[in-house]
Formats: C-alpha cells, sequence, structure tokens
C-alpha cells in the first residue's frame, strides 16, 4: 500500500474515534453541566422507566439522584477485597451447580440432552451481582425465580425497543409485576415497591452489561479458538483466580488482559446513545472501533489478550478508540480494573464446571448459524436463546 493510501487511512481513522468519542463525553453536543450531560443520555433511555420502572442514574436529570447512584455502585465496587473475590467466586459456582442439578431434573442429564448455555449464564450472573449489591439480604437460590426474573428482563427489553414510543401493554404490565415479584423472593422481601428503592436501579446496570460479555468470552475461548490459545489463555487464568484477585496488579497482569480483550471484542454496550429526546439519538459506534482492523490491525476480529498485556505498547488511536465504560466524567464505576475481574473469574467458573473443547465439551447453536471461527459471535439476544453445550 502505497504511503499517502496509509496516511489517508490513519487520518480517516483518528476522525472516526474522535466523533465517537465527541459523541460519548457529550462534547458532541457542548454540553457544559452535569444536568445537560445527564439529558443528554436520559432522553434515549426514557423507555426503561416504562418497561422496568427504574430511576436511575443512567434515566434521570436530578443531580442528587446521579450522585447518590454513583456512589452506592462504588461503595459495591470498593468494598470487594481478595476474600469477597473468593465469596464470590464460591456463589458463582454454587449458582450454576444449583442451575445444573435444576436442568438435569427437568431436561435430562445436560451431558446428553445439553444445557442452555444463555439461560445459565444469565442465572449465574444475577446471583452474582445480587451477591455483590445486597450480600446480606439473599434468600436460597431459587432457579425459577431466577429464570422468571431475568427471562422477563429480556423480554420487557426487546419490547421496550419494539413499541419504543407506544403505551406499555397489559401483557408487558403482568411481565414487569412478575419480573418484581420474583426479584423479591431472590431478595427475601415482601415486595418491591417505589421506583427510587427499586433494586433493579443497581442490578440492572450491572447484570445486563456482564451476562453477554460472559456467555460470548466463554464460547469464543473454551469451544472455538484454536486449543494452543485456548490452553495457555485458560490455564493461566485458573492459576490466579480467585486466589490471587485484589492482591496486586502483577499478579493480576493476565486476568485484567483478559477481560480487556473481552470487553474489546463483546463490547457490553455495543452503543452509547446520546440526545436531546427520544426522537434526536446520536451514537458512539463502540462496537465498530473496538473491531476495526486499521485501529487494531488484522488480527482485530480475534480473541488475543497479549495486545492488553503491555498497556504502553498499545497505540494512541487504539487507546482512544477503546470505550467498554464510556469515557471521560460518565466512565462506568466497573472500570479501572473491577468489570475486567468479574469477566474473568466468571468465565473461569465455567471452564471448571463445564471444562472446554479439550474436555469434550461442544457447542450446539440450534437454530442459529454455524459461525466462522475467526470472527465475533453475534450477541443480539434473540441469537443466543438456542445455544447449548454437550459433554463427552
Amino acid at each position: 500500500m502505497a504511503e499517502n493510501d496509509r496516511l489517508d487511512e490513519n487520518c480517516l481513522s483518528r476522525a472516526r474515534i474522535l466523533q465517537h468519542r465527541s459523541i460519548a463525553d457529550f462534547s458532541y453536543f457542548g454540553a457544559k453541566t452535569l444536568r445537560d450531560r445527564l439529558q443528554l443520555r436520559a432522553a434515549p433511555n426514557a423507555r426503561l422507566i416504562t418497561a422496568f420502572g427504574i430511576n436511575n442514574s443512567f434515566t434521570t436529570v436530578d443531580e442528587k439522584l446521579h450522585e447518590e447512584f454513583i456512589h452506592t455502585a462504588r461503595l459495591s465496587i470498593n468494598s470487594v477485597d481478595n476474600r469477597k473475590w473468593a465469596k464470590l467466586s464460591e456463589r458463582a459456582a454454587f449458582a450454576l451447580n444449583t442451575y445444573i442439578l435444576y436442568s438435569n431434573a427437568n431436561r435430562g442429564n445436560w451431558k446428553d440432552a445439553g444445557l442452555p448455555l444463555a439461560e445459565a449464564i444469565r442465572v449465574v450472573s444475577l446471583d452474582v451481582v445480587l451477591e455483590l449489591l445486597y450480600p446480606t439480604n439473599r434468600g436460597r437460590l431459587s432457579v425459577v425465580d431466577a429464570i422468571t426474573v431475568t427471562s422477563s428482563i429480556n423480554t420487557l427489553w426487546v419490547e421496550s425497543k419494539v413499541h419504543e414510543n407506544t403505551p406499555e401493554t397489559e401483557a408487558s404490565k403482568r411481565t414487569k409485576a412478575q419480573l418484581h415479584k420474583s426479584l423479591a423472593c431472590l431478595l427475601a422481601v415482601r415486595q418491591l415497591s417505589g421506583s427510587d428503592a427499586n433494586p433493579l436501579n443497581l442490578i440492572m446496570p450491572a447484570y445486563e452489561t456482564l451476562w453477554r460479555v460472559i456467555l460470548s468470552t466463554y464460547i469464543h475461548v473454551a469451544l472455538l479458538s484454536g486449543g494452543e490459545v485456548r490452553e495457555e489463555t485458560l490455564d493461566e487464568l485458573v492459576e490466579i483466580v480467585p486466589l490471587y484477585l485484589g492482591t496486586s496488579l502483577d499478579l493480576e497482569g493476565p486476568v485484567v488482559a483478559f477481560g480487556k480483550e473481552a470487553l474489546r471484542l463483546y463490547a457490553p454496550t455495543k452503543r452509547i446513545y446520546r440526545g436531546k429526546s427520544e426522537h434526536e439519538v446520536v451514537a458512539a459506534d463502540v462496537e465498530a472501533l473496538h473491531h476495526d482492523l486499521l485501529i487494531w490491525g488484522p488480527d482485530a476480529l480475534e480473541f488475543n489478550p497479549g495486545r492488553f498485556k503491555d498497556i504502553k505498547r498499545l497505540t494512541k488511536q487504539q487507546r482512544d478508540a477503546y470505550m467498554p465504560f464510556g469515557i471521560g466524567t460518565h466512565r462506568c464505576p466497573a472500570a479501572h480494573g473491577f468489570g475486567e475481574r468479574m469477566i474473568s473469574l466468571l468465565v473461569v467458573v465455567l471452564f471448571r464446571r463445564l471444562g472446554s473443547k479439550d474436555m469434550g465439551l461442544q457447542i450446539d447453536f440450534g437454530d442459529s448459524e454455524q459461525q466462522d471461527r475467526g470472527m465475533p459471535l453475534p450477541t443480539g439476544r434473540l441469537d443466543m436463546e438456542t445455544w447449548a453445550v454437550k459433554g463427552q
């Protein structure tokens, strides 16, 4: 390729990065105040108020409510030390085993009948999020209630996008009521009431940004990637997680690098929406930046945590294009390593219990098309429902 062509491509990449960053950090709109920024974020998320009855930092223009939300989220995250990571790992393993027993009883032995992976990971992710946010307010794990909560969230989320500007249907109201009832059972409280006191205010941002990343990453690494890469990556993680989580970055380096690559290839928020109203919305395309071959090179669509083992080796374009947690003053509280550690922890829990391709585990994509090994998996909610794993 001629040098002038490379320069032109670099300039175009840089321009795209700057445009998407300006949308994400609100400078695209010239927003100067916190209230302006909250308004630009709340407008595209207005449908979530109706769908789930939530009122949090993503849906409000109330500065005090926003600050309280951030404070509460940071308290939960900052409370996680080495002992808490070990407890979260134990809880995740317990939740997965509980789900497997439920599946075996209702569908037959999972190694023959198949284990619905999306449903299993939703249950595990929800239970770990509840353990993180409400550790002293937990009841027993009812798989039926957990499935009701997670499937209801999926249903309401899809409906809120399809019927964004229409009144809430009676069916949606019933689904929401079932969701709140089952969540109350999981939290061992009588009922949920009032949008400000709704546990979904905290649960939704944590749970919704977690489960699909875990699902896609586990399948990609344990079942689709090359054997040498798979063995080296997973064996390294197993030695560290959860024993050394929350100890030192030197020991946790591979864990954080693995999580960062998972967040690059399978960004939890594919697009960051901003707008002055529900009808005037623009989006920062995070996924497009994370998958751009001009930015990340010819292996942009492959899982390669090695690219993050030495952050200093990233180019400026790569550093600027990478924004799984958003950027600027509204960056997600789970940034700075917590999100990466949680992803690695849950992938390790799945690997220890279910195994990998090398151990005879097989993936059945059901009605969806078999994916090319070198391509990222689809991450749409409906794409994943038929995926199942079987053992030998």
